[in-house]
């Protein structure tokens, strides 16, 4: 390798190496790849010239074989490690281990209050006991299943106005019902369930015929006829009632009344 002769000289570090950059040989040039470090070997470094271009280049330290910057050990390769002069990454005290415990200063993990402790208690906001047993024991203001003996002072029925030609017998709306015709009629019903049952009420506003053949599985006690239809200006009453939820009975229990 050539070699060049500059007398007392102060080096200077360029940094990273530089593509675009010439170079003297005054100049120390780091290649950002390892961090080697190069001298110019030549007065004068064209640029674009590549640091691994021996003709222009020196090494002046190569980092071939040193330790890198950034590496790790394990506990075996540290000579004087002592475990028993670090704690564990997670590690725990007693209240023994703590100089200023004082269990004064906490409350148990179980405990309690009374209500005059809590500064928003009010009673009115809750049951008492017995207010709760009393409404499990109430009846409900909607469904609801008697499963004992009832017993009843009286029973107020929904009665239920009917009009004109086709009136429907609902179940669901009542278990009375009357109607005055204004024409022949023809009858028929809504909502049968088993057990359901009605009183109907007809009055003829004339000479007009009923009828009831609109009602699937109809039956007629007694002589099996259906049942008759009033007079003009006259009443009947009639009970029509289903045991099963599917067949029904037709019963005329009063007739003819003025």
């Amino acid at each position: 390798m050539a070699q060049i002769n500059l007398g007392s000289v102060r080096m200077r570090l360029r940094g990273d190496y530089d593509a675009a950059a010439s170079y003297a040989p005054v100049d120390i040039v780091r290649n950002p790849a390892d961090g080697s470090l190069y001298v110019p070997s030549v007065a004068q470094v064209p640029a674009g010239t590549a640091l691994t271009n021996t003709a222009f280049f020196s090494p002046l330290l190569l980092t071939a074989g040193l330790a890198q910057a950034v590496h790790s050990h394990t506990k075996a390769q540290i000579s004087d490690f002592n475990e028993a002069d670090y704690a564990p990454a997670v590690h725990g005290h007693a209240k023994s281990d703590i100089s200023d415990f004082d269990e004064a200063d906490y409350a148990a993990a179980g405990h309690g209050h009374s209500k005059a402790d809590i500064s928003d208690f009010s009673d009115a906001d809750y049951a008492t006991a017995a207010q709760g047993a009393a409404a499990d024991a109430a009846m409900p203001k909607a469904g609801g299943e008697f499963t004992g003996t009832v017993k009843s002072k009286g029973v107020t029925e929904t009665v239920v106005a009917l009009s004109g030609t086709a009136p429907v017998i609902d179940f669901s709306l009542g278990t009375r019902f009357t109607l005055s015709t204004i024409g022949s009629t023809a009858v028929t019903v809504a909502n049968v369930v088993a057990g359901c049952g009605a009183l109907i009420t007809i009055t003829a506003g004339g000479a007009h015929a009923l009828d009831w053949s609109g009602i699937a599985n109809l039956k007629h006690p007694g002589s099996g006829a259906v049942p008759a239809s009033p007079d003009s200006g006259k009443t009947n009453s009639y009970v029509l009632d289903s045991e099963d939820g599917t067949n029904l009975t037709l019963t005329l229990v009063q007739e003819d009344i003025a």
